[in-house]
């Protein structure tokens, strides 16, 4: 419930002290609405404290691991969004999962609308979502406007990756979903050739 993740986040923002680079977050609630909008001061407190946590790791995060949280479509605007974890500024993640949350077409649509500008995603793991050919043309839509991969901060800087070539690739993996061969097609239609699904 709320009190036991206020208690968490405490427990993260005291200990964590060290730049965060993987994360693996597992609420167990019945709905994530409840942390994000709940009009009680206390809900509102615990969200606002998960992502000044979360944002206090944005240059340094690589993996966000949110699977198995029972997100629904409606909760993802609101977790992905300017007004929550607004991934636009985590400028070094890699690795977004949000498998097997119920998070549907409108999930689906809202974390890549939120994704859109960040380049140095790499792979989006989206198994078992519930999404459908629907879902399928409009994460297609989203993948041929999407910006070529970058490197990362740490990369730019390294000298292994400046003395080879390394070409980027973008995955998404849409495993275990309801998406049949028009959604199938849908989805790969003249794909950039550095996004893999």
């Amino acid at each position: 419930g709320v009190k036991d993740l206020t208690k968490a986040f405490g427990y993260f923002s005291t200990y964590f002290t060290t730049p965060l680079t993987k994360l693996r977050f597992q609420a167990w609630i019945s709905s994530t609405q409840t942390i994000i909008t709940s009009e009680s001061t206390e809900g509102d407190a615990v969200s606002i404290l998960a992502f000044n946590v979360l944002h206090q790791h944005a240059k340094t995060l690589k993996t966000c691991d949110l699977s198995r949280n029972r997100l629904s479509g409606p909760d993802l605007p609101l977790i992905v969004g300017p007004q929550g974890l607004n991934l636009a500024q985590f400028t070094n993640i890699e690795v977004l999962d949000l498998s097997y949350n119920p998070i549907g077409n409108e999930g689906a649509a809202a974390l890549f609308q939120a994704i859109q500008p960040n380049a140095s995603i790499r792979a989006v793991i989206l198994r078992h979502c519930n999404i459908d050919d629907e879902g399928a043309a409009v994460i297609g839509d989203h993948l041929r406007r999407r910006p070529t991969p970058q490197h990362n901060e740490a990369q730019k800087t390294s000298a292994f990756f400046l003395k080879i070539e390394v070409k980027l690739m973008f995955f998404v993996n849409l495993n275990e979903n309801r998406i049949g061969a028009t959604g199938t097609r849908s989805v790969a239609h003249r794909l950039p050739d550095f996004v893999s699904v």
